[in-house]
């Protein structure tokens, strides 16, 4: 007969697995989504400079939709919450640069470039160095 101690360490086991794969899977969801958002948000921000918008009307909708969603997918964390309350208040430029800064910060995404970076994003028809 088996001990009594071995069944319930084996199933105390399994549900302790169970549980940590669970919690890991949520966060890694949660992230997913997260990146989801703000790689569509810095995708398509260049429909919402000036000259774009003939351009860019499906990247513009992309855009809006994206920002609308950061309440959802950035509920926990506050800095990021200010940030779009800033931005929905006064849609200037410098609080677009916070709360793309803000989820930066709350994603771990480092950068090493200066705020003209997220302030001109490459458009449509843009001409590059090197190209004739």
């Amino acid at each position: 007969m088996t001990p009594l101690w071995l069944i319930i360490s084996a199933l105390l086991s399994g549900l302790i697995g169970v549980i940590l794969s669970t919690c890991f899977y949520r966060r890694y969801e949660n992230r997913k989504q997260k990146f989801d958002t703000f790689r569509r948000l810095l995708g398509n921000r260049f429909a919402i400079t000036e000259g774009q918008e003939s351009h860019a009307e499906h990247s513009r909708e992309e855009f809006f939709a994206a920002l609308n969603e950061v309440v959802i997918v950035f509920h926990d964390s506050a800095p990021v919450m200010e940030a779009l309350q800033k931005y929905h208040e006064s849609e200037s430029r410098d609080s677009q640069l916070r709360l793309f800064k803000a989820m930066c910060k709350n994603l771990k995404v480092r950068y090493e470039f200066n705020d003209s970076f997220f302030e001109t994003p490459f458009t449509p028809g843009q001409r590059f160095r090197g190209n004739s």
